[in-house]
């Protein structure tokens, strides 16, 4: 892995991310795929909220350390435009499928789409783990659309993606933290000290 994305930063963003779209899906799963559950949605609502807290506490770790903070210009390029391609990806296909009267489709399509996007990510960041994920939900998608009942197609392919999310958001956070025990938090005890020392000398 490169030292740009091994950045505790980036990889806290990633996972914060990843909670706030794992919410998306399981809305998805509420209202569009008719998970009433109280006791699912609790339990998703409890892990997501639990992940987005976990993210904060690290980034704020992550932005007193001493890894470099900018991203290159290529990778902010890049990136920009596999994200571009998911979106056009996403609006062109659902628009297709509902001028087709398919709408029972878009929950596929929208997750094949996010899982695809993985595949450019991962070799872009150098995440292998991005690899995974966008295989799980690749196979999901083909899962649920051969073996499962169209009307409950949103509801397994909203909490499924969910929950991939939410593993590969702890993922990502495992890897920042290891990356900040390389790379502890300044101590700006030890800098004040320092220069007073220095002052002292004077």
């Amino acid at each position: 892995m490169s030292e740009t994305t091994m950045n505790p930063r980036y990889l806290t963003i990633g996972a914060l991310i990843y909670a706030l779209v794992s919410a998306f899906w399981i809305v998805i799963a509420i209202f569009w795929g008719g998970v009433s559950s109280m006791v699912m949605i609790g339990t998703a609502v409890i892990f997501i909220l639990l992940l987005i807290a976990a993210a904060i506490s690290t980034l704020r770790r992550a932005n007193q350390s001493n890894m470099p903070q900018e991203a290159s210009a290529a990778l902010g390029k890049w990136f920009g435009i596999i994200f571009a391609a998911e979106g056009i990806g996403i609006g062109v296909g659902s628009g297709i499928l509902v001028g087709l009267g398919l709408a029972q489709w878009i929950a596929p399509w929208v997750a094949l789409v996010v899982g695809l996007h993985f595949f450019p990510l991962a070799h872009l960041l150098k995440l292998p783990f991005d690899y995974v994920l966008g295989t799980a939900i690749v196979l999901l998608v083909l899962i649920t659309v051969v073996f499962m009942p169209l009307e409950n197609w949103a509801g397994i392919l909203g909490m499924g993606t969910a929950v991939f999310l939410w593993l590969a958001g702890w993922g990502r956070l495992w890897l920042a933290r290891q990356a900040l025990l390389s790379n502890p938090p300044k101590n700006t005890s030890s800098i004040h000290h320092s220069d007073d020392a220095s002052a002292g000398g004077e």
